[in-house]
C-alpha cells in the first residue's frame, strides 16, 4: 500500500514538474485488489502527500467517495473497461490546443510515433466527469493507450502509473514539436 501511495506522490508530482496540469487540475489511480487508490478533489500535485490520496474499496458506498476526485467514477470505468490498473489524467497544454482544431492528433516525431501512435480526439457535450465521458473513454481507452478530451485534457491508463505517465509525457512532447512545425509554417 505504501509503494503504491509513493507511486502517485511521484506521478503528481512529476506531471507538475513538466507543466502537464496546473495548480489544482489532474487526477491519478491506481486499482490494487478491491481497491481504488485515488487522488482527492482539488489536490494540489506539485505539492502531494498522503493525506491527498483516498482509499475506496470497489463497488462500496462509501461517505468518503465524496472527498475523492470528481473524475473518481470515469477512472472506475477505465479501469473496468480496459482491465488496466492505473489511471492518469492531465491537462497538457499543447496537446489541448491541438485538439481544439484536429480530429487526432498523430505525432510526426520517431518516439511520438513508436510510442503512442495517432490519438483520438474525443468531442463530448460534457467533457469532465460525465457518464458520457466514463462511457467513451472506457470503450476508447480499450484501443488505444491514451485518449484526448477536446478542450479539456487527456486521459490514459496502463498497468504501471510511471507507464501512464509516460504515455501523457510522450504526447506533449509530441505536441510541442507539431506546434513548432506549425509555427515555422510547416503544416502537421
Amino acid at each position: 500500500m505504501d509503494r503504491i501511495i509513493n507511486k502517485i506522490i511521484e506521478v503528481g508530482k512529476a506531471l507538475y514538474r513538466e507543466g502537464l496540469v496546473d495548480s489544482h487540475s489532474g487526477n491519478i489511480s491506481f486499482k490494487l485488489m478491491k481497491y481504488l487508490f485515488i487522488t482527492r478533489k482539488n489536490a494540489m500535485l506539485g505539492n502531494i502527500n498522503r493525506e491527498d490520496i483516498i482509499k475506496l474499496e470497489i463497488g462500496k458506498h462509501s461517505p468518503i467517495k465524496e472527498r475523492a476526485s470528481s473524475e473518481v467514477d470515469v477512472h472506475l470505468r477505465i479501469i473496468e473497461k480496459t482491465g488496466k490498473r492505473a489511471v492518469v489524467h492531465a491537462h497538457p497544454p499543447h496537446t489541448v490546443a491541438l485538439s481544439l482544431h484536429l480530429k487526432s492528433i498523430e505525432p510526426i516525431d520517431w518516439e511520438g510515433k513508436e510510442i503512442v501512435g495517432n490519438i483520438p480526439v474525443i468531442d463530448i457535450e460534457k467533457p469532465s466527469a460525465s457518464e458520457e465521458l466514463a462511457s467513451t473513454l472506457g470503450d476508447i481507452l480499450t484501443k488505444t493507450p491514451i485518449a484526448i478530451v477536446k478542450g479539456h485534457g487527456v486521459f490514459s491508463s496502463a498497468n504501471d502509473l510511471f507507464e501512464a505517465y509516460k504515455f501523457i509525457s510522450v504526447l506533449e512532447h509530441s505536441c510541442r514539436i507539431i506546434s513548432l512545425e506549425v509555427k515555422n509554417g510547416k503544416a502537421p
